[in-house]
């Protein structure tokens, strides 16, 4: 059997089993790799309406951070906390930033996703602000006119897109609220 391999220089899958099984029964049918089946035109309908609804389901979240964020700015300028009234200024940035991810990373994690993913999440969304902040920190403004702060929402949800459209596969499939029928469980 080496020689057989050897002289064809080509590792064939059958024969490479062989000799782990001699002796043993032939399997009926040997392991093959699980392949992704083809969606249909309504399977394909479907993924898409569920990665819209996912998407959807996380801006109103972070909708609800900005709402919960306005009145806390509020209160913290009223003590004296005055940058927050600049928009470009990293501060206001990085609150904001912060009270919008907070409550989309606790609805993924609602809707039966990982921490993990709820940081990568968070990291795709914090990232693009901050590449747009550190620019224009540096005088971006002065060369391209429409480069300006302004940008960091818009970055926000394309980064949260693209994250999206790298783990589709997490946002085209159900998913669930795992987390209460585990607590029915328990009671």
């Amino acid at each position: 059997m080496a020689s057989k391999q050897a002289s064809a220089g080509v590792l064939d899958a059958s024969t490479s089993i062989a000799w782990v099984t001699e002796g043993a029964a032939e399997p009926a049918s040997l392991p093959t790799p699980e392949r992704r089946q083809a969606r249909t035109l309504t399977g394909s309908a479907a993924a898409v309406g569920k990665f819209l609804l996912h998407f959807l389901e996380m801006g109103i979240a972070m909708g609800v951070g900005m709402a919960i964020f306005g009145p806390v700015k509020g209160m913290l300028v009223d003590q004296g906390y005055t940058i927050l009234l600049d928009r470009s200024s990293i501060e206001y940035q990085a609150w904001m930033n912060l009270f919008m991810a907070v409550p989309m990373v606790l609805w993924m994690r609602a809707r039966g996703h990982g921490w993990w993913h709820g940081v990568e999440m968070g990291a795709a969304m914090v990232v693009p602000v901050a590449v747009i902040l550190f620019a224009c920190s540096l005088g971006i403004e002065q060369t391209l006119p429409w480069f300006t702060v302004s940008l960091t929402g818009i970055a926000m949800f394309l980064g949260m897109l693209g994250y999206m459209l790298y783990r589709r596969h997490m946002y085209t499939g159900g998913y669930s609220f795992r987390w209460i029928r585990q607590r029915r469980k328990q009671a």
